[in-house]
C-alpha cells in the first residue's frame, strides 16, 4: 500500500527547533509594538486594523514591514496577523517578531503558508540566499529550500543572537512536486543563532509529494 503523507502536528506545548525556546519579551522590557494584518484582499490603502482592512496581501510583505518597524523602534516585537486563507509563498524572517493566525472565529478556516507552485522540479529555484547559507554556498554544500526560514546569521554566515520568533496557529505545507530529488527540503529552517517558539501549528508534506523514493524533507531544523 502507498505510504501515507507525512504530517507533523504541534497542538499543545512547545517544540524547540533552535538552540533554545524563548518566550516573547515581557511588557516591562519591550517597546509598544505594531500589528501588521495579512489577507488575500489586503492593500496599502486599507486601515490595517483587522482582516477586513488588512494592509498586506502576502505574509512576506507584512514581515518586511514589521522588520522595518522594528529597526526604527528599539525593543519592539511587531506582530503579523495572518487571516484565514492560503498564501502561496516562501517566507524569510530576519528579525524577532510574532506570526500567528489572526484572532477570528475558527469557523473561518486555517491560515496556510504553502510552497508556491513555481518552486519544484528545477532544483536551482527556491534556494535560500540568506547569510545562514553563506558557508554552504561557498563550500558547494547543498543549499536548502524551505517554506519558512528564520535566520540570524551575520555576513559570511557568522552566528549571532537576538532573533527570537514566535509562530502560532498556522499551517505550513512544503509539498514539493514528486519530480524533486533533493535532500534539504524543510517546512521551517531556523539557523544562524535564531530561535523559534512554535505552538498550535501543523507542518506537513515537508518533502517531495507524493513520495517518490528519493526525497529528503523535514518539518524543521536548526
Amino acid at each position: 500500500m502507498p505510504e501515507s503523507p507525512r504530517r507533523f502536528v504541534i497542538s499543545c506545548g512547545v517544540i524547540a527547533v533552535a538552540a533554545a525556546v524563548l518566550a516573547p519579551a515581557g511588557a516591562a522590557d519591550a517597546a509598544p509594538s505594531a500589528v501588521f494584518w495579512v489577507s488575500a484582499g489586503g492593500s496599502a490603502t486599507h486601515a490595517n486594523a483587522s482582516c477586513q482592512t488588512a494592509g498586506y496581501s502576502s505574509v512576506q510583505s507584512a514581515v518586511n514591514a514589521a522588520e522595518s518597524y522594528e529597526s526604527s523602534h528599539q525593543g519592539a516585537v511587531p506582530a503579523v496577523e495572518v487571516c484565514p486563507g492560503t498564501y502561496s509563498e516562501q517566507v524569510t524572517i530576519l528579525k524577532g517578531l510574532t506570526v500567528s493566525r489572526a484572532p477570528v472565529p475558527a469557523s473561518q478556516g486555517a491560515a496556510v503558508i504553502q510552497l508556491p507552485s513555481s518552486v519544484g522540479s528545477n532544483q536551482s529555484t527556491g534556494l535560500s540566499s540568506t547569510n545562514c547559507q553563506a558557508k554552504d554556498a561557498a563550500n558547494s554544500i547543498q543549499v536548502p529550500q524551505s517554506v519558512v526560514e528564520i535566520c540570524a546569521a551575520g555576513n559570511g554566515g557568522t552566528n549571532t543572537t537576538g532573533v527570537k520568533v514566535t509562530v502560532s496557529d498556522l499551517t505550513v505545507e512544503g509539498n514539493w512536486p514528486n519530480s524533486v530529488c533533493y535532500d534539504s527540503l524543510y517546512g521551517f529552517l531556523v539557523g544562524g543563532g535564531a530561535s523559534l517558539t512554535l505552538t498550535g501549528s501543523t507542518v506537513e508534506k515537508a518533502g517531495a509529494y507524493p513520495l517518490n523514493g528519493c526525497q529528503g524533507g523535514r518539518p524543521s531544523t536548526r
